[in-house]
Protein backbone atom coordinates (compact mmCIF):
# COMPACT_ATOMS: atom_id res chain seq x y z
CA UNK A 1 0.00 0.00 0.00
CA UNK A 2 2.89 2.36 0.55
CA UNK A 3 3.54 2.37 -3.20
CA UNK A 4 0.01 3.63 -3.80
CA UNK A 5 0.63 6.61 -1.51
CA UNK A 6 3.78 7.48 -3.44
CA UNK A 7 1.88 7.31 -6.73
CA UNK A 8 -0.86 9.42 -5.23
CA UNK A 9 1.55 12.10 -4.04
CA UNK A 10 3.38 12.28 -7.33
CA UNK A 11 0.22 12.44 -9.42
CA UNK A 12 0.34 16.21 -9.72
CA UNK A 13 -1.61 17.98 -12.43
CA UNK A 14 -2.16 21.58 -13.42
CA UNK A 15 -5.44 23.14 -12.34
CA UNK A 16 -7.06 25.09 -15.15
CA UNK A 17 -5.27 26.76 -18.02
CA UNK A 18 -2.25 29.03 -17.72
CA UNK A 19 -3.99 32.24 -18.78
CA UNK A 20 -3.57 35.28 -16.56
CA UNK A 21 -7.35 35.49 -16.00
CA UNK A 22 -7.44 32.10 -14.29
CA UNK A 23 -4.38 32.51 -12.09
CA UNK A 24 -4.87 32.51 -8.37
CA UNK A 25 -5.73 36.00 -7.10
CA UNK A 26 -2.86 35.71 -4.67
CA UNK A 27 -0.42 35.31 -7.57
CA UNK A 28 -1.73 38.39 -9.34
CA UNK A 29 -1.49 40.39 -6.13
CA UNK A 30 2.06 39.14 -5.65
CA UNK A 31 3.15 40.16 -9.15
CA UNK A 32 1.80 43.67 -8.61
CA UNK A 33 3.61 44.16 -5.28
CA UNK A 34 6.94 45.99 -5.19
CA UNK A 35 9.95 44.32 -3.60
CA UNK A 36 10.38 45.31 0.01
CA UNK A 37 14.01 46.25 0.31
CA UNK A 38 17.13 47.57 -1.40
CA UNK A 39 19.18 44.52 -0.42
CA UNK A 40 19.16 41.42 1.77
CA UNK A 41 20.73 43.43 4.57
CA UNK A 42 17.53 45.47 4.85
CA UNK A 43 15.24 42.47 5.23
CA UNK A 44 12.99 42.49 8.34
CA UNK A 45 14.98 39.87 10.24
CA UNK A 46 13.10 38.04 13.00
CA UNK A 47 15.50 37.09 15.77
CA UNK A 48 14.89 33.63 17.22
CA UNK A 49 15.54 32.37 20.74
CA UNK A 50 18.01 29.53 21.35
CA UNK A 51 14.98 27.22 21.42
CA UNK A 52 12.02 28.65 19.59
CA UNK A 53 8.90 27.93 17.56
CA UNK A 54 7.49 30.60 15.29
CA UNK A 55 4.55 30.65 12.85
CA UNK A 56 4.29 33.13 10.01
CA UNK A 57 1.57 33.60 7.40
CA UNK A 58 2.97 34.45 3.98
CA UNK A 59 0.40 36.56 2.15
CA UNK A 60 -0.31 40.10 0.98
CA UNK A 61 0.86 41.46 4.35
CA UNK A 62 4.31 39.87 3.96
CA UNK A 63 7.44 41.41 2.41
CA UNK A 64 8.22 40.50 -1.22
CA UNK A 65 11.50 39.74 -2.98
CA UNK A 66 12.60 38.26 -6.29
CA UNK A 67 14.60 35.13 -5.49
CA UNK A 68 15.39 34.18 -9.08
CA UNK A 69 12.35 32.84 -10.90
CA UNK A 70 9.84 35.49 -9.86
CA UNK A 71 8.59 37.41 -6.86
CA UNK A 72 7.78 35.56 -3.65
CA UNK A 73 6.47 36.35 -0.18
CA UNK A 74 9.02 35.52 2.49
CA UNK A 75 9.95 35.50 6.16
CA UNK A 76 13.54 36.13 7.21
CA UNK A 77 15.12 34.84 10.41
CA UNK A 78 18.28 35.29 12.47
CA UNK A 79 19.55 32.63 14.83
CA UNK A 80 20.28 33.67 18.40
CA UNK A 81 23.88 34.79 19.00
CA UNK A 82 24.29 32.11 21.67
CA UNK A 83 23.33 29.30 19.30
CA UNK A 84 26.12 27.09 17.98
CA UNK A 85 24.90 23.83 16.46
CA UNK A 86 21.16 23.77 15.88
CA UNK A 87 18.42 21.52 14.58
CA UNK A 88 16.14 23.52 12.30
CA UNK A 89 12.70 22.27 11.25
CA UNK A 90 10.66 24.15 8.65
CA UNK A 91 7.06 23.20 7.92
CA UNK A 92 4.50 24.46 5.42
CA UNK A 93 1.02 23.60 6.64
CA UNK A 94 -1.65 22.31 4.24
CA UNK A 95 -4.91 24.08 5.07
CA UNK A 96 -8.03 25.50 3.45
CA UNK A 97 -7.31 23.45 0.29
CA UNK A 98 -4.08 25.36 -0.30
CA UNK A 99 -0.39 24.97 0.47
CA UNK A 100 2.82 26.89 -0.15
CA UNK A 101 5.82 24.89 -1.44
CA UNK A 102 8.72 26.33 0.59
CA UNK A 103 12.38 26.83 -0.21
CA UNK A 104 15.16 27.97 2.13
CA UNK A 105 18.20 30.20 1.63
CA UNK A 106 21.03 30.11 4.20
CA UNK A 107 23.27 33.18 4.52
CA UNK A 108 26.57 33.93 6.24
CA UNK A 109 27.25 36.93 8.46
CA UNK A 110 27.92 39.08 5.37
CA UNK A 111 24.51 38.16 3.93
CA UNK A 112 26.09 36.06 1.18
CA UNK A 113 24.19 32.96 0.06
CA UNK A 114 25.88 29.81 1.41
CA UNK A 115 23.27 27.22 0.55
CA UNK A 116 19.84 26.95 -1.08
CA UNK A 117 17.44 24.16 -0.15
CA UNK A 118 14.85 23.65 -2.90
CA UNK A 119 11.25 22.67 -2.25
CA UNK A 120 11.87 19.25 -3.82
CA UNK A 121 13.96 18.41 -0.73
CA UNK A 122 10.93 18.80 1.54
CA UNK A 123 8.96 15.68 2.45
CA UNK A 124 5.19 15.38 2.65
CA UNK A 125 4.24 14.48 6.22
CA UNK A 126 0.73 13.19 6.94
CA UNK A 127 -1.51 14.60 9.66
CA UNK A 128 -1.11 13.24 13.19
CA UNK A 129 -2.16 14.16 16.72
CA UNK A 130 0.03 17.28 16.71
CA UNK A 131 0.26 18.47 13.11
CA UNK A 132 -1.80 18.72 9.94
CA UNK A 133 -0.69 17.50 6.51
CA UNK A 134 2.42 19.45 5.66
CA UNK A 135 5.70 19.83 3.83
CA UNK A 136 8.54 19.38 6.30
CA UNK A 137 12.33 19.53 6.31
CA UNK A 138 14.86 19.11 9.12
CA UNK A 139 18.41 20.48 8.87
CA UNK A 140 21.45 20.23 11.15
CA UNK A 141 23.30 23.53 10.96
CA UNK A 142 26.06 25.60 12.52
CA UNK A 143 24.38 28.90 13.36
CA UNK A 144 27.74 30.69 13.44
CA UNK A 145 28.45 29.77 9.82
CA UNK A 146 24.92 30.56 8.61
CA UNK A 147 23.37 32.99 11.11
CA UNK A 148 20.59 34.07 8.71
CA UNK A 149 17.99 32.13 6.75
CA UNK A 150 14.99 32.94 4.56
CA UNK A 151 11.86 30.88 3.91
CA UNK A 152 9.88 31.65 0.75
CA UNK A 153 7.53 30.01 -1.75
CA UNK A 154 8.55 29.18 -5.32
CA UNK A 155 6.06 30.89 -7.65
CA UNK A 156 6.78 28.54 -10.56
CA UNK A 157 4.79 25.72 -8.89
CA UNK A 158 1.66 27.79 -8.22
CA UNK A 159 -1.45 26.16 -9.64
CA UNK A 160 -0.26 22.58 -9.24
CA UNK A 161 -2.34 20.06 -7.33
CA UNK A 162 -1.11 17.91 -4.44
CA UNK A 163 -3.18 14.93 -3.25
CA UNK A 164 -2.57 13.13 0.06
CA UNK A 165 -4.27 9.99 1.45
CA UNK A 166 -7.27 10.39 3.71
CA UNK A 167 -6.44 9.81 7.43
CA UNK A 168 -9.00 6.99 7.54
CA UNK A 169 -7.07 5.14 4.82
CA UNK A 170 -3.82 5.52 6.72
CA UNK A 171 -5.40 4.18 9.91
CA UNK A 172 -6.93 1.25 8.03
CA UNK A 173 -3.56 0.40 6.50
CA UNK A 174 -1.86 0.49 9.91
CA UNK A 175 -4.55 -1.78 11.41
CA UNK A 176 -4.56 -4.16 8.44
CA UNK A 177 -8.22 -3.41 7.74
CA UNK A 178 -10.02 -2.91 4.38
CA UNK A 179 -9.57 0.58 2.98
CA UNK A 180 -12.65 2.78 3.42
CA UNK A 181 -14.24 4.50 0.43
CA UNK A 182 -13.41 8.14 1.17
CA UNK A 183 -12.15 11.06 -0.91
CA UNK A 184 -8.50 11.97 -0.50
CA UNK A 185 -7.88 15.63 0.40
CA UNK A 186 -6.22 17.72 -2.30
CA UNK A 187 -4.45 21.06 -2.12
CA UNK A 188 -3.55 23.66 -4.73
CA UNK A 189 -0.07 25.16 -4.54
CA UNK A 190 -0.49 28.86 -3.74
CA UNK A 191 1.64 31.97 -3.29
CA UNK A 192 0.12 32.19 0.20
CA UNK A 193 0.62 29.80 3.09
CA UNK A 194 1.33 29.18 6.75
CA UNK A 195 4.91 28.29 7.63
CA UNK A 196 6.28 27.11 10.94
CA UNK A 197 9.91 27.42 11.99
CA UNK A 198 11.24 25.43 14.93
CA UNK A 199 14.81 25.65 16.20
CA UNK A 200 16.51 23.56 18.87
CA UNK A 201 19.98 24.56 20.02
CA UNK A 202 22.24 21.59 20.80
CA UNK A 203 25.40 23.58 21.59
CA UNK A 204 25.94 27.19 22.62
CA UNK A 205 28.78 29.25 21.17
CA UNK A 206 30.70 26.09 20.32
CA UNK A 207 30.35 24.62 23.82
CA UNK A 208 28.12 21.61 24.36
CA UNK A 209 25.61 22.19 27.14
CA UNK A 210 22.73 20.21 28.59
CA UNK A 211 19.20 20.81 27.38
CA UNK A 212 18.29 22.13 30.84
CA UNK A 213 20.86 24.92 30.59
CA UNK A 214 19.83 25.80 27.05
CA UNK A 215 16.14 25.88 27.98
CA UNK A 216 16.87 28.08 30.99
CA UNK A 217 18.75 30.56 28.83
CA UNK A 218 15.89 30.63 26.34
CA UNK A 219 13.27 31.34 29.03
CA UNK A 220 15.33 34.05 30.70
CA UNK A 221 16.28 35.89 27.51
CA UNK A 222 14.20 38.70 26.09
CA UNK A 223 13.40 38.79 22.38
CA UNK A 224 15.71 41.29 20.72
CA UNK A 225 13.89 43.01 17.87
CA UNK A 226 16.09 44.26 15.06
CA UNK A 227 15.43 47.92 14.06
CA UNK A 228 14.56 47.03 10.45
CA UNK A 229 12.03 44.46 11.64
CA UNK A 230 10.33 46.92 13.98
CA UNK A 231 10.28 49.64 11.32
CA UNK A 232 8.75 47.24 8.79
CA UNK A 233 5.86 46.23 11.04
CA UNK A 234 5.08 49.73 12.30
CA UNK A 235 5.12 51.18 8.80
CA UNK A 236 3.05 48.34 7.32
CA UNK A 237 0.40 48.59 10.05
CA UNK A 238 0.01 52.32 9.47
CA UNK A 239 -0.14 51.97 5.67
CA UNK A 240 -2.72 49.18 5.89
CA UNK A 241 -5.02 51.29 8.08
CA UNK A 242 -4.60 54.30 5.79
CA UNK A 243 -5.53 52.10 2.82
CA UNK A 244 -8.64 50.92 4.64
CA UNK A 245 -7.40 47.32 4.90
CA UNK A 246 -8.15 46.74 8.59
CA UNK A 247 -7.95 42.90 8.43
CA UNK A 248 -4.42 43.15 7.06
CA UNK A 249 -3.50 45.74 9.71
CA UNK A 250 -4.85 43.46 12.47
CA UNK A 251 -2.92 40.50 11.12
CA UNK A 252 0.29 42.53 11.14
CA UNK A 253 -0.55 43.79 14.63
CA UNK A 254 -0.90 40.21 15.92
CA UNK A 255 2.49 39.25 14.42
CA UNK A 256 4.10 42.36 15.88
CA UNK A 257 2.70 41.59 19.34
CA UNK A 258 3.99 38.03 19.09
CA UNK A 259 7.43 39.45 18.41
CA UNK A 260 7.15 41.85 21.35
CA UNK A 261 7.07 45.10 19.35
CA UNK A 262 5.62 47.37 22.03
CA UNK A 263 4.73 50.36 19.83
CA UNK A 264 2.57 48.34 17.41
CA UNK A 265 -0.70 48.79 19.34
CA UNK A 266 -0.13 52.52 19.68
CA UNK A 267 0.63 52.93 15.98
CA UNK A 268 -2.52 50.99 15.08
CA UNK A 269 -4.76 53.04 17.38
CA UNK A 270 -3.35 56.36 16.17
CA UNK A 271 -3.77 55.35 12.54
CA UNK A 272 -7.39 54.30 13.15
CA UNK A 273 -8.17 57.55 14.95
CA UNK A 274 -6.58 59.56 12.18
CA UNK A 275 -8.60 57.62 9.61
Amino acid sequence: MKTSWVVLLTAIGLVGCSSTEQLDNSLRTLKQTEVCCESLVKFPWIKLETNDKFQSTLDGSSPVWNFGHDKSYFSSFKFNERSGNVELIVRSIMRQDKVLKPSIILLNEDFKVVRTVANKDFEVKFSDALNKNRYELQLSLNAKQTPYFIVFGESEDIGQKVVVPHPAKLRAEQMGEPLPIVSDPSYVVSANGLIEVEVKTTSVSGTVQTNEVINAESKNSKLDILPDTQAYYLSSIKKSVEAGDIPKALSLLDEAKALGIEDAQEVFVKAVNAK
